[in-house]
């Protein structure tokens, strides 16, 4: 297993391991999500809601998907590092090889102290899906320590964590199905399995996404937009993947102005201009 350098090294303590041959340079990709990550949780941590609780009165959303948050300060310490930019208790983030990741996208260890992610997601979706994949399982590590003698909410909490920070609004049904989830799972590190708590679907409430052969070559292709607050930046928020046929796709990108309306009109983009 190769390692990369870790430039958040004097700040987080992380690892970087690329088991994955021709990948694109993770250090960029991985760069990018690790700065990601830490400004949508300390932009969270110093959210009014997040502030207003306090020691005597830990926060409200987060009491609600942790069912030993109210009862264990860490909660609140977690959240005080974060405000002050402190990421330095980040769990290790490993890059494994798609077929050591048994189909998740990413997952925590407890044991290992570790967030594994897919080459293939660092690779093709730094931008959002492996940003909200690590935000999911950091709700899995505050889990954990909220949990010092063992224990998991049950559900996904990882998953209602992210929907917290990023402020994603879930319909009770929604909530009630992710409850029921088992998110249990592993993954293979030299040879070993290694139980996670996983992430296996992209975030679906942050990206708009549209099936249908773009370029008329009889495959499906699919245009990806962001929404909410992940719009908010100039940075590739709308491309369309245009399929193979093999189950990968090239990526081409579409510029900042490009927006999907939901007007039941016809929207044409065509050599730059739309």
């Amino acid at each position: 297993m190769s390692s990369l350098p870790n430039p958040f090294a004097n700040q987080i303590g992380s690892t970087f391991s690329a088991d994955a041959p021709a990948l694109s340079p993770h250090e960029e990709s991985l760069d990018w999500v690790l700065e990601a990550v830490q400004q949508q949780l300390m932009t969270f941590a110093t959210s009014e809601d997040a502030i207003a609780g306090g020691m005597a009165k830990p926060n409200a959303q987060l009491t609600a998907i942790f069912d030993n948050a109210a009862k264990n300060p860490a909660l609140e310490t977690t959240l005080q590092l974060w405000r002050n930019n402190d990421f330095s208790q980040m769990p290790n983030l490993v890059v494994l090889a798609d077929a050591d990741m048994n189909g998740a996208q990413g997952g925590f260890s407890a044991a290992t102290q570790t967030i594994y992610l897919s080459g293939s997601l660092v690779q093709h979706d730094p931008l959002v899906g492996a940003v909200g994949v690590v935000i999911e399982e950091m709700g899995h590590s505050l889990d954990t320590l909220l949990h010092p003698n063992g224990g998991d909410t049950q559900g996904d909490e990882g998953e209602l964590f992210k929907a917290t920070v990023l402020g994603t609004k879930l319909s009770q049904a929604e909530q009630f199905d992710i409850r029921q989830e088992d998110d249990r799972g592993w993954v293979r590190v030299d040879g070993e399995a290694i139980a996670i708590e996983q992430a296996t679907a992209i975030q679906k409430a942050v990206v708009s996404g549209h099936r249908v052969d773009f370029n008329g070559d009889g495959r499906t292709d699919f245009l990806r937009q962001e929404k909410g607050g992940w719009d908010n930046d100039s940075i590739i928020t709308a491309n369309v993947f245009l399929s193979l046929g093999n189950g990968t796709f090239t990526q081409v990108n579409l510029p900042e102005s490009f927006n999907l309306n939901a007007d039941h009109g016809v929207n044409i983009y065509t050599d730059n201009q739309y």
